[in-house]
C-alpha cells in the first residue's frame, strides 16, 4: 500500500470555523451564489463543510464562486486558495491532469507576488504527489527535491520535509530503486515520530515493510508490521490493520513458514471482505491457497483460487485509469521475465534430455542377456502402441471422445478374423459387446465418474448392473483398455479443455488436475506426459502463449 501525503493547507484555517460554527448549516447546491466580497467568509465556511461531507461537487461550486469573486475584486491571495481548492477537488474526483493544471497555476501566480514560501510547499507538496498518482515519478523526484531544497529556508519545516520524503519513498519504490526507497522512507519516519504523527507513522511502516518483501528482507517486513499492528487501536483503521497482517503472511510464505503465516492471512482475509478491500482481499486469497496446499487440504485450495479470482476481477474494476496502467506495464515486465524464464528452462530441459539419452545409452550397452533384452523390447513396444493410441485419441479435440472409442470397437469387429486369439476365450457376442459398449458410454457421458478421483471400478459396474468381471471384459474386449487407462483417458481430456477455459486461466496445475479427477500431482504429470507429449506445465504455457 502507497500512502501519499497532501497538506491541504488553504482548507486547514477555514476547517477551524465550520467545527465550531457551521455544524448545522444546510448546503444548497443550486444556491444563487453572490458575487460581493462580504460573501466570501460564508463561502469557505460552506465549501469546508461540503468537502468534510464528502459532497465534492458542491465543494466545487462553492470554490468557483470564491474563485469569481476574487477575480472580479482583485484579491491575489484568495484567488490562489480558490484554485488550490480546486486542484484539491480534481484530485478527489480523478481528473488528476486538471488538478496538476491547477497547481501549476498557482505556482506562476506566486511567482509574481511576494515570496510566500509556505504556500509555495503546500502546492510543491500536493503536485509532487500528483505526479506520483500518474506515474511522472521522474517529475515526483524533482518536485519533492525542490520541496526539500525550499523547506530547508523555513522555520519549522518538517511536516514538508515529512511529506517530501515520503514521496520520495513511493516513486522510488515503483521504480524499484528499493534500498533509495527505504532510505527516504526511514527519514519520513524519523520526522513523523518526531511530529507525534500516528497516523503518519503507520502509514510509512507499512511502505517501508513493502520494500523489505521487496529486497526479500522478511525478518524486517514482520517486525515493522508487527510494530503497526501493537499502535493501531479499535479506532484506527482496519485497512491499515488488514494490510499489515497480509504483509505478514506474503512474507512467512515466501520465507517458507507457510504454517505460521495462516492466522495472520485469515485475520487478514476476514478484515478485506468486511471493508471491501479489494487488494488485500484478493492477495490473502492467493496466499492461503498456497497454505491450504501445503497442509494437504486441496479442497480448500481450490475455493481459495476461486475466490482470488473473483476478487481480482472486483479489484480491476476499481482502479483509476493511472493505476490500471501501472498494472498493465508491471504485467508486461513479468510476461518479459516469463519468456525469459521458459527459455532457461527450455534449455535446460534439451540438456537435461540429453543426458538422459546418453545415460539410457550405456544402460542398454550393459544389458547382457539377449534373452531379458528381448522381453523387455517387446514389452515397450506393446506399451508404446497403447500410448500411441491414447494420443491418438486424444489429438483431435473437436471429434467427441465417445465416437473415437465407438472407432475402436468397430475396427476390433473387423479384425476379428485375423486375431482370433485375442477374443476367443470372451463369453460376449457381437450383439453383447454392442450393447454394453454403448451403455458404458453413456454412462461416462451423462454421469461423468471419471471426475471423482476416488472412483473404483466395482462402483462404476454396481451404478450399471453389471459384475466387475463383465465390466472388465467389456473395457478389454470393446476398448483393449483396462480400467485405469480407460479412466485416464477421460481424465486427461477433461484436463486439456479446462486448461483451454479462459475461467481456468488463473488456476495452478494442481488444482486443474484436480478439477480433472486426478488425487495427485504426480499422478497427474505422469499420466499426461505419456497422452500427451507433454507435461501439463508446458502445455498450459503453449496455449496461454497462442491466447
Amino acid at each position: 500500500m502507497r500512502t501519499l501525503f497532501y497538506i491541504p493547507f488553504f482548507l486547514a484555517s477555514f476547517s477551524l470555523i465550520a467545527q465550531n460554527e457551521l455544524d448545522t448549516i444546510a448546503i444548497v447546491k443550486q444556491a444563487k451564489f453572490s458575487l460581493s466580497v462580504d460573501s466570501i467568509s460564508k463561502y469557505q465556511q460552506l465549501s469546508v463543510k461540503a468537502h468534510k461531507k464528502g459532497d465534492f461537487e458542491t465543494f466545487r461550486e462553492y470554490c468557483e464562486a470564491i474563485l469569481e469573486i476574487s477575480n472580479k475584486h482583485k484579491l491575489d491571495d484568495l484567488r490562489n486558495q480558490a484554485l488550490v481548492n480546486l486542484g484539491i477537488y480534481y484530485s478527489n474526483v480523478e481528473q488528476l491532469d486538471k488538478a496538476i493544471e491547477k497547481y501549476l497555476e498557482v505556482l506562476e501566480n506566486l511567482s509574481k507576488l511576494p515570496q510566500n514560501k509556505r504556500a509555495e510547499l503546500t502546492v510543491l507538496v500536493n503536485l509532487g504527489n500528483l505526479y506520483n498518482k500518474i506515474n511522472e515519478y521522474d517529475k515526483t523526484i524533482e518536485t519533492m527535491n525542490q520541496v526539500i531544497a525550499l523547506a530547508s529556508t523555513i522555520d519549522q519545516p518538517d511536516i514538508y520535509l515529512m511529506s517530501a520524503y515520503n514521496a520520495l519513498g513511493n516513486a522510488t519504490s515503483i521504480k524499484k530503486e528499493y534500498c533509495q526507497s527505504v532510505e527516504y522512507s526511514l527519514r519520513a519516519k524519523d520526522l513523523a515520530v518526531k511530529l507525534n504523527r500516528k497516523s503518519s507513522i503507520i502509514s510509512i511502516l507499512l511502505n517501508l515493510s513493502d520494500n523489505f518483501l521487496a529486497l526479500e528482507e522478511y525478518d524486517q517486513v514482520v517486525f515493522y508490521c508487527k510494530e503497526v499492528l501493537a499502535a493501531i487501536t479499535e479506532e484506527d483503521s482496519k485497512k491499515q490493520q488488514a494490510n499489515a497482517l497480509i504483509l505478514i503472511g506474503d512474507a512467512l510464505v515466501r520465507n517458507d513458514e507457510p504454517l505460521e503465516a495462516f492466522s495472520y492471512l485469515i485475520k487478514a482475509r476476514d478484515l478485506s471482505i468486511a471493508g471491501n478491500f479489494f487488494k488485500i482481499r484478493r492477495d490473502s486469497h492467493k496466499l492461503l491457497a498456497k497454505v491450504y496446499e501445503v497442509k494437504g487440504d486441496f479442497k480448500k485450495s481450490l475455493e481459495e483460487q476461486k475466490h482470488y479470482t473473483e476478487a481480482n476481477e472486483e479489484y480491476l474494476n476499481t482502479l483509476s485509469r493511472a493505476q490500471k496502467k501501472q498494472l498493465e506495464l508491471e504485467s508486461e515486465e513479468k510476461t518479459e521475465l516469463l519468456t525469459e524464464q521458459t527459455e532457461e528452462l527450455e534449455f535446460l530441459a534439451k540438456e537435461k534430455q540429453l543426458y538422459l539419452f546418453l545415460g539410457s545409452l550405456l544402460v542398454i550397452l550393459l544389458i547382457s542377456s539377449f534373452l531379458i533384452y528381448k522381453k523387455r523390447r517387446k514389452k515397450l513396444i506393446s506399451e508404446s502402441l497403447r500410448l500411441k493410441g491414447d494420443k491418438e485419441l486424444l489429438t483431435n479435440e473437436k471429434e467427441a471422445l465417445q465416437v473415437k472409442l465407438k472407432r475402436i470397437a468397430k475396427n476390433t469387429k473387423k479384425e476379428k478374423d485375423s486375431n482370433t486369439v485375442s477374443y476367443q476365450n470372451s463369453s460376449l457376442n457381437l450383439e453383447d459387446r454392442k450393447l454394453y459398449m454403448q451403455q458404458i458410454l453413456d454412462y461416462m457421458d451423462d454421469k461423468k465418474p471419471y471426475l471423482n478421483h476416488e472412483i473404483k471400478q466395482s462402483d462404476i459396474a454396481s451404478d450399471l448392473s453389471m459384475s466387475v468381471h463383465l465390466f472388465s471384459e467389456v473395457l478389454n474386449v470393446c476398448f483393449h483398455r483396462n480400467f485405469n487407462s480407460f479412466i485416464n483417458l477421460y481424465r486427461v481430456s477433461e484436463a486439456k479443455s479446462l486448461m483451454k477455459n479462459p475461467k481456468y486461466k488463473q488456476y495452478k496445475i494442481l488444482s486443474i488436475g484436480y478439477e480433472a479427477g486426478f488425487s495427485s500431482k504426480t499422478s497427474f504429470n505422469r499420466v499426461f506426459k505419456n497422452l500427451v507429449g507433454s507435461t501439463p506445465s508446458e502445455y498450459q504455457k503453449q496455449h496461454l502463449i497462442l491466447d
